[in-house]
């Protein structure tokens, strides 16, 4: 089969073309369609978007006209398709030259034979075309003995056809042409998904770039404004259709989807972006710009934060990536431990140390957001200063001149442990609810070493269930005031600077009540 096909098309009159579109994480989205539009009758026909979000669907017109009035019911309108085949192209060709090779498949010979003239008419019921031979016969012929098929000229590439769909009746205050006219309605089915590359530039900077990969399986998009924004807005009725968009009685069975809000997708993996020497067949070397700094056009408003990527095309059923900035930040290296009521001497009434146990130390880089727009919450691949991989974690939504941590690993370098020991006991301290309580004062101990070959920042947390009296090298106290019983749920915390191969041991000290033994 033989098509020639127009590379353009044009839309048509009477079409409201999408402007601007508004692409949210959470799989919706907000667009804009204008366009100018003929109602010589007072109205004008539109085909209504297929999943429409309940209360988004508006309609604006120009200040000389008002729309007095919607309706919406099934029914045929003209759309536009895409020829495919035979069957699509000739409705359209009426009138048009055209060439046939076909097949006599009912008798004993199935050569191939050849026919041209100008079709007169196509009827798809039967599937049979009507053709006017150049000798002045007319000749009916069914599709399925055409094997191919040329038409003279230039074809559109779309053809209009009715379709039985749900359409919007709009109702103006008085007739006119030329008439202006806005839709705007949220739907589902486009998101975007932001990802991040930390690279390591040196001990206190790290190049941030950020990505978005857009997936649009909802609507094709030609020539729209693109907006992604970044934030958590309040969306109650989440993705609850619009009625306007079903074609039954809703009733009072169709309740509103209460409290749906606001859902996250963060899928994706981070590109691999980097230095790479590789060799082909002429023995090249290709340097990569790993440290490129970029930016997207972008502004706050309210609580939101909106990236303006500009004009795109989006076709249907595709997924499109859109570098968003990329800068070098300020970042440090933090090691953190936290310990837990080890001992809990307030339930055991006991306590069994073990000097040779040891408590995970974690590895984080600290972010300083320095750039001129927030993080949003996203996962993370980091690479060090060869661009080898360290880690993968997650950034959380971080405002502008905020800072977040993004976890890279256990230290097995850094040595912590816990133990302690009974300094102290007080019988009979105190009765509550008729019973009696000793109080016992503990001292506990934790040893912390650094067997890296750089120095550390060493950040210790510990809790007790019980009263923290006092720490030692600065250590902070925090009694919340949760109690259990008569022992309050405390910790401590510690910044302990260590120096390669440096040892250090801090102390702490706290009383317990437990029952008399």
């Amino acid at each position: 089969m033989i098509l020639a096909l127009l590379p353009a098309y044009c839309l048509a009159q009477n079409e409201l073309k999408p402007v601007s579109l508004n692409i949210f994480k959470n799989g919706t989205y907000f667009i804009v369609k204008e366009g100018a539009v003929s109602a010589e009758k007072g109205n004008w026909r539109m085909e209504s978007p297929k999943n429409p979000l309940l209360s988004t669907f508006w309609l604006t017109t120009g200040k000389d006209y008002k729309i007095s009035r919607v309706d919406f019911k099934d029914d045929t309108i003209k759309i536009n398709r895409t020829i495919k085949n035979w069957a699509d192209i000739l409705p359209v060709s009426k009138g048009k030259k055209i060439k046939i090779a076909y097949v006599l498949t009912n008798t004993q010979n199935s050569a191939l034979r050849e026919l041209s003239g100008t079709l007169l008419d196509y009827y798809k019921d039967n599937s049979t075309i009507k053709l006017s031979t150049a000798d002045g016969f007319t000749m009916f012929l069914t599709t399925n003995q055409i094997v191919e098929l040329s038409v003279e000229g230039k074809t559109d590439e779309k053809y209009k056809t009715d379709s039985l769909t749900r359409v919007g009746i709009v109702n103006f205050n008085k007739s006119g042409t030329d008439i202006p006219l806005k839709l705007t309605y949220m739907s589902t089915g486009i998101q975007w998904i932001p990802s991040y590359n930390l690279k390591v530039i040196d001990d206190k900077l790290i190049q941030i770039e950020m990505k978005a990969l857009v997936e649009n399986f909802s609507e094709s998009l030609k020539n729209v404004d693109l907006t992604l924004t970044v934030g958590a807005p309040q969306f109650k009725y989440g993705s609850q259709p619009d009625y306007l968009a079903l074609n039954f009685y809703t009733g009072t069975s169709q309740s509103v989807s209460y409290g749906q809000g606001y859902l996250y997708n963060n899928s994706g993996v981070p590109a691999m972006q980097g230095k790479y020497e590789g060799m082909d067949n002429n023995s090249r070397t290709y340097d990569w710009q790993d440290f490129t700094t970029y930016s997207t056009d972008g502004e706050k408003s309210n609580d939101l934060y909106k990236y303006r990527i500009g004009n795109v095309s989006l076709a249907m059923n595709t997924k499109s990536s859109f570098s968003i900035f990329s800068a070098s930040i300020p970042y440090s290296d933090i090691y953190e431990v936290s310990i837990g009521d080890v001992v809990n001497f307030a339930g055991t009434r006991y306590i069994n140390n073990n000097p040779d146990q040891r408590y995970d130390v974690y590895h984080s880089f600290k972010l300083m957001n320095t750039t001129s727009n927030p993080f949003t919450t996203a996962p993370a691949f980091i690479q060090d200063e060869k661009l080898e991989p360290l880690a993968q974690d997650e950034i959380k939504y971080t405002p502008k001149g905020g800072h977040v941590k993004v976890q890279l690993s256990r230290s097995p370098d850094i040595y912590v442990g816990n133990t302690e020991e009974q300094s102290n006991k007080t019988d009979n301290a105190k009765t509550y609810n008729k019973v009696v309580y000793s109080k016992v004062t503990i001292k506990g101990s934790i040893p912390v070493e650094n067997l890296q070959d750089k120095a550390i920042s060493l950040n210790v947390s510990k809790y007790i269930n019980g009263h923290i009296l006092d720490v030692s090298d600065n250590g902070k106290i925090n009694i919340p005031g949760k109690y259990t019983g008569l022992n309050p749920s405390s910790n401590a915390e510690w910044t302990i600077e260590l120096k390669p191969n440096e040892k250090k041991t801090i102390t702490y000290t706290y009383e317990v009540y437990v029952y008399n033994y």
